[in-house]
């Protein structure tokens, strides 16, 4: 599902408009987005947990000279699914024989 496809069903299950509804998931994708900057996790019952993790530094080797490099920290958002959505997910597989495509993965 691409978000042209989200808004287009947001729209329809809440009655908004599809202006509307691009502007509720805007603001709602923006707010994500701005507690992880902040380091906040965001947690939405149902769905799951999207936080920042610190990785460790680490050795890295420059691929042009080959020398060895030390790479800072860094911050990477990581997503832990929610029980409810790992059971949506294993119900819909069980009755789904079909493969997905690829924007459906």
């Amino acid at each position: 599902m691409l978000k042209p496809d989200l808004i287009a069903a947001i729209a329809a299950s809440s009655g908004l408009s599809r202006r509307g509804a691009a502007e509720v998931l805007t603001a709602v994708t923006d707010e994500i987005v701005d507690a992880l900057a902040m380091g906040d996790a965001v947690r939405l019952h149902g769905l799951g947990t999207f936080a920042v993790r610190i990785s460790a530094p680490r050795n890295v080797r420059d691929p042009r000279s080959g020398s060895l490099l030390l790479r800072g920290p860094r911050r990477r958002i990581v997503f832990r699914p929610g029980a409810s959505l790992c059971r949506a997910v294993d119900a819909g597989a069980a009755t789904d024989q079909t493969d997905p495509g690829p924007n459906e993965a």
